[in-house]
């Protein structure tokens, strides 16, 4: 019986270590929570809704409050906060978003965005108006 309890025991010890194991690796472990939502302190959410429609984002994103025909090349941005990652394993942050904006290929070399010459004000505007969407944004 002492034979048992000792395989129970180191069959507890392993299933709790690869448990540990897999909440520190585990894009859902406690490590890496749900973002709270883009907490964006920078921009102007017109001004970024009114650059988004002059650059014609909507032609390949579905984006609330914004409405040119396509939408179906790239991701919606109307869930955008509700997203842990963006750009495929960036974090889902204000910072990383007007990194992607302004130079897409330089933070994701085989993306399909484009470059289109967004400056660094005019992104955090864009990334502002994406904030106030549904959801988180």
């Amino acid at each position: 019986m002492n034979v048992d309890r000792t395989v129970v025991a180191l069959a507890g010890v392993v299933v709790v270590a690869v448990l540990s194991v897999v909440t520190i690796v585990s894009p859902l472990g406690p490590r890496d929570p749900l973002p709270a939502g883009l907490a964006v302190v920078r921009g102007d959410p017109d001004a970024g809704r009114a650059t988004l429609a002059a650059l014609g984002c909507s032609g390949c994103h579905v984006i609330a409050g914004v409405r040119v025909p396509g939408g179906q090349v790239g991701p919606s941005l109307s869930d955008l906060g509700s997203r842990r990652y963006v750009v495929g394993n960036l974090p889902n942050t204000p910072d990383n978003l007007v990194r992607f904006i302004v130079d897409p290929r330089g933070v994701r070399p085989d993306t399909l965005m484009p470059h289109l010459g967004v400056t660094e004000d005019d992104a955090w505007d864009m990334v502002a108006y994406l904030a106030t969407l549904g959801g988180r944004p």
